[in-house]
């Protein structure tokens, strides 16, 4: 229904024009494809996967990183 990558862009709004943030960095499993899709939507960039990075569930993860700049943000959302 998209209310996560709603809530999403209004947050990367809130930081970006309402805090005056640089950057904002965030990450999930990378077995999560719904939430590694929702970054991916509101235009994030990905960083690093990084292979067999933490344990849960009773073995070890890749865990993803994301990533989105002011500057790109601002052209991601024109």
């Amino acid at each position: 229904m998209g209310y996560t990558t709603e809530a999403l862009r209004r947050i990367l709004e809130f930081a970006f024009l309402d805090n005056d943030v640089y950057r904002v960095t965030t990450g999930c499993l990378a077995e999560n494809v719904g939430s590694e899709r929702v970054m991916q939507k509101c235009g994030l960039i990905k960083e690093a996967e990084h292979v067999d990075y933490e344990w849960h569930d009773g073995k070890m993860k890749t865990r993803l990183e994301y990533r989105l700049l002011k500057d790109e943000w601002r052209k991601h959302a024109n």
